[in-house]
């Protein structure tokens, strides 16, 4: 028979949405993976796919305007709109703050962190499965026995989860260097002063190296913390919040009572779970969403996520205890 000519799909701008985020998680998982080897690759290469990201942005504005509602959603839409369901990938969030006009690292670090440990359970418990199992009311009532279990906990969950959290702070770290001023500022930084030695405001490969040395070697929750920009709580806080998110994973359906961890597939889901996900559908949006001020103290009109599971605050104890620190 002839040949039929090949079906090319036209380009449409949110295409760079689907292709843009993976590259630059990439860069992230190859530091968190691969270490300091990798250091000058992968600091190159975020830096030109940032760019590259920024003039996306720029010459499609509609871009602008689906990544500041996909944020908005994010983290003013409540905890089902952040649901695996209609989120595959918690990561992609990230990057969209590196383009973004209107929201930053401190708009939604609360909600993140509070997504990100409870999709974290079925991994951790994949590695480590006693750890589905919460304090029973005899655990509670014996403070030696509790005060152990809670040890035993934040060890094990650092060890299992240290990756994901190096990836979180590694994107901390580039907000904080390549991610100040307006859009147009930081990709005018990149057109002066690329391809400089140590370009003005960004650090030399040395530094960068030292830096991501620094966040491969963490082995405690304070280090955790500080890179991340979030006071530390006490110990003890730390073991509730990864308590509860236990029990939201349970509740949100990541993982099932009496779950057998050892069935989970690499693509992160159990045999038992296994189901068509619809994508979620988005309605074409063709104005710009109203500004929303998220956290930024009591008293004010907040547009405040909602962290059900938790009888200490409507907002769960990750919202209760942690506090930004300005100074990071």
């Amino acid at each position: 028979g002839g040949r039929y000519p090949r079906r090319v799909e036209r380009f449409r701008p949110e295409m760079v949405l689907d292709v843009f985020p993976k590259l630059m998680i990439t860069f992230a998982v190859l530091l968190a993976d691969k270490g300091i080897e990798t250091c000058n690759k992968a600091l190159n290469g975020f830096q030109q796919v940032h760019r590259l990201f920024l003039a996306m942005v720029q010459r499609y504005p509609e871009l602008r305007v689906k990544i500041n509602a996909k944020l908005r959603v994010f983290c003013c839409g409540g905890e089902d709109h952040r649901h695996k369901k209609r989120m595959r990938s918690l990561g992609d969030i990230l990057p969209l703050l590196a383009v973004s006009d209107r929201y930053s690292w401190d708009n939604i670090w609360q909600v993140f962190l509070a997504e990100t440990f409870d999709r974290a359970v079925l991994w951790l418990c994949k590695e480590h499965p006693e750890l589905a199992n919460l304090p029973t009311k005899d655990d509670r009532a014996d403070p030696a026995k509790l005060r152990e279990l809670r040890e035993k906990r934040l060890e094990l969950t650092l060890d299992a989860i240290a990756v994901r959290l190096r990836i979180t702070m590694f994107f901390v770290f580039f907000f904080k260097t390549f991610c100040r001023g307006t859009l147009a500022a930081r990709a005018e930084r990149y057109d002066r002063y690329f391809g400089d030695a140590v370009p003005h405001g960004m650090p030399s490969l040395r530094q960068f190296e030292e830096r991501v040395k620094g966040i491969l070697e963490i082995k405690s929750w304070p280090d955790v913390f500080k890179n991340l920009g979030v006071q530390c709580p006490p110990k003890e806080t730390v073991a509730r919040i990864l308590e509860e998110s236990v029990a939201n994973s349970l509740r949100r359906g990541y993982h099932k009572k009496g779950m057998d961890f050892r069935r989970i597939q690499k693509r992160g889901v159990s045999t038992t779970l296994i189901a068509e996900i619809p994508y979620l559908t988005q309605r074409r949006r063709d104005e710009r969403p109203e500004r929303c001020h998220v956290w930024n103290g009591p008293g004010k009109n907040l547009c405040q996520p909602e962290f059900p599971g938790s009888q200490t605050s409507r907002h769960g104890l990750l919202h209760v205890h942690l506090d930004r620190r300005r100074d990071i």
